[in-house]
């Protein structure tokens, strides 16, 4: 699913669709949740990972890797691998 919806784009103006409830409810039905567009910052992914999101695709797949580097670090039983990822960006 798309992180954000444009309601008008001449006004700049978006509907956020990570929803932590909404994501919750998807996968209680079996749906895995990937997230794209606009997912390029350290915030987006924290924001991702926070929603419940299963994946997400990103323009920027080396922070990403860094991001998921730094929190493996600061909670080493994350259920976050970065291998896959790491062959995958290179």
């Amino acid at each position: 699913i798309p992180r954000r919806m444009p309601l008008s784009r001449r006004l700049g103006m978006y509907m956020t669709l990570l929803d932590p409830a909404w994501v919750a409810a998807l996968k209680a039905r079996g749906v895995a949740v990937v997230i794209f567009s606009d997912v390029n910052t350290e915030a987006d992914f924290e924001e991702c990972f926070e929603a419940g999101a299963d994946a997400l695709c990103t323009d920027k797949p080396s922070a990403l890797v860094e991001w998921l580097s730094k929190r493996q670090q600061n909670n080493p039983s994350s259920v976050c691998s970065t291998e896959s990822i790491a062959e995958a960006a290179e």
